[in-house]
């Protein structure tokens, strides 16, 4: 009985100790950077001459997003495939130009997204802040 008591006392003792040093040893306060939000509504097709390209039904209901930065030093950002319409984080700021590709479901299919190529890639040039929406 002693011996159990003694035991109990040991693995208390160690479990006080493992929470006591995640205490002390957790991550300091690191301030949480604010994201500038980007609006995108849904993709609308235009016809530049109805009586010979037919019809602008379309179907397009995700969008892959990149932003790319005017200072050529920086990486490009993928913010991903996104559903539309839809407000998009970026934990990134100054001047971009955005690029937004028409994404379609190939074979009506879901899980296979791809980009379809003939459609225009929509560019913009665009000052991202933090807290801001574009």
């Amino acid at each position: 009985m002693k011996k159990s008591i003694l035991a109990f006392k040991y693995r208390l003792s160690l479990v006080c100790l493992a929470a006591l040093s995640i205490l002390v040893f957790s991550c300091e306060g690191e301030e949480e950077s604010v994201p500038a939000y980007i609006t995108i509504n849904d993709f609308v097709v235009e016809s530049t001459n109805p009586n010979f390209h037919g019809s602008v039904s379309h179907k397009i209901t995700n969008a892959s997003v990149f932003l790319i930065p005017k200072n050529s030093l920086d990486a490009p950002h993928q913010l991903g495939t996104i559903s539309l319409p839809a407000t998009v984080p970026a934990l990134v700021s100054g001047e971009f130009e955005i690029n937004i590709d028409p994404v379609i479901k190939a074979n009506g299919n879901s899980l296979s997204l791809e980009v379809y190529p003939f459609y225009e890639r929509y560019k913009r040039d665009i000052t991202l802040a933090p807290n801001e929406d574009v």
